[in-house]
């Protein structure tokens, strides 16, 4: 879905605006897996880690995903993603073995949106993704595209390996479905988007979690 006022429409110009995105289902197809789903889905993992994360989704994420109750929907997504977090740890996912579940998973773009981001990156317009998925996939898809472009900035859920690729840290503040409204721009970021008033906004119409 794209949202742009209609009386500055006519006023856009490639100094004036930036892309505001979500990733899953938005710049990729509605087919593929998410930048989180694609490593709780690979078959890189056995039996146990199966088991165990769909205990996280009975015990928080079905809890996460029904609640009306804000506080309640934020602190079950919480722990259902540090949960998944956890799983990745315990069941030594590396560095190595998250590129090739990206690469060889279904993740691809949405019809254009290659092209587009092409385009965005030509005519120097900045482009922000903010996603509750995990950023490592993210920039590991738009690197096996060639679409990695300097306009491009991601705020999402990053994994830190150390030098031997084995996971050392993740976010103290995870961004779920739930908190994005209190993401925060870095810096960097406000200074790159600094004088441009107006936004378009790019989300999927419905919800897939």
């Amino acid at each position: 879905m794209i949202k742009i006022d209609k009386e500055k429409i006519e006023k856009l110009n490639s100094n004036n605006f930036y892309i505001l995105a979500d990733f899953d289902n938005t710049i990729t197809s509605k087919e593929s897996k998410s930048s989180m789903g694609v490593i709780n889905n690979s078959e890189v993992f056995d039996i146990n880690f199966r088991n165990e994360h769909n205990e996280l989704c009975i015990k928080y994420k079905e809890k996460a995903i029904y609640s009306k109750d804000y506080s309640v929907k934020n602190e079950m997504w919480n722990k259902t993603l540090r949960g998944f977090f956890e799983l990745f740890k315990k069941y030594n996912l590396t560095e190595d073995l998250l590129k090739e579940i990206v690469n060889n998973s279904n993740i691809r773009f949405r019809e254009g949106f290659e092209n587009l981001f092409k385009f965005l990156y030509e005519k120097n317009i900045p482009v922000i993704i903010v996603s509750a998925g995990v950023k490592n996939c993210i920039e590991m898809f738009l690197q096996k595209y060639n679409a990695f472009y300097d306009n491009i900035e991601i705020i999402s859920n990053q994994i830190e390996f150390d030098d031997n690729g084995h996971i050392k840290k993740f976010p103290e503040f995870i961004i779920n479905p739930a908190n994005k409204n209190k993401v925060v721009f870095s810096e960097d970021i406000k200074l790159k988007i600094r004088g441009r008033e107006n936004i378009v906004l790019l989300r999927r119409c419905t919800r897939r979690y």
